[in-house]
């Protein structure tokens, strides 16, 4: 019984990071395309990967718990392992992708236009990931979950990148 509400609090715990997650990548994209930045599309669609990320901790968490069987005998423990290194190797991923796109908009001079409502999307969602990777963080440590872990560390990465944007954003916009 009481397994099964620590297991409800994990699913619920993912479905809020993929709502979460989504919502951010509809605003980074609207706010990408209002100031014409590549950078803040890119952060948007960084926040669609981690829906996605969230999606396949879900489905490890799950199998992870299922017990053994016939063809598995010691249970499906290994497998939360392995999506634990897909989730690392997903935000290196995007974190070169995210480099690559900044760098080909400084090299080829693109202009961005910042107005107000940016600067709050940004700072938004620097405090979202920031609590997001809190409570990831508190939820991994408890259940000893390599995933969540790794999940909650990319959270946190989300925000310091965000906050490179949005640095990026505010010295583009008071320097000429």
């Amino acid at each position: 019984m009481k397994g099964e509400k620590k297991g409800i609090g994990i699913f619920g715990l993912t479905v809020l990071g993929i709502a979460l997650n989504l919502l951010l990548c509809a605003v980074k994209f609207g706010a990408g395309a209002v100031s014409h930045s590549v950078t803040i599309t890119a952060d948007g669609w960084n926040s669609l990967t981690d829906a996605g990320t969230s999606a396949v901790t879900m489905l490890g968490l799950w199998a992870a718990g299922c017990g053994a069987g016939r063809h598995h005998p010691f249970g499906h423990g290994r497998l939360e392992w392995i999506l634990g290194m897909l989730t690392s190797a997903s935000v290196i991923t995007i974190g070169l992708e995210l480099l690559k796109s900044s760098g080909s908009a400084v090299y080829q001079g693109q202009q961005s236009q910042y107005p107000g409502s940016v600067f709050i999307v940004l700072l938004l969602s620097v405090f979202i990931k920031i609590w997001m990777h809190f409570i990831q963080k508190r939820a991994g440590e408890r259940r000893q979950s390599e995933t969540l872990k790794a999940v909650s560390n990319d959270s946190l990465a989300d925000a310091l990148a965000t906050s490179a944007v949005l640095v990026s954003a505010l010295a583009a916009e008071f320097t000429s």
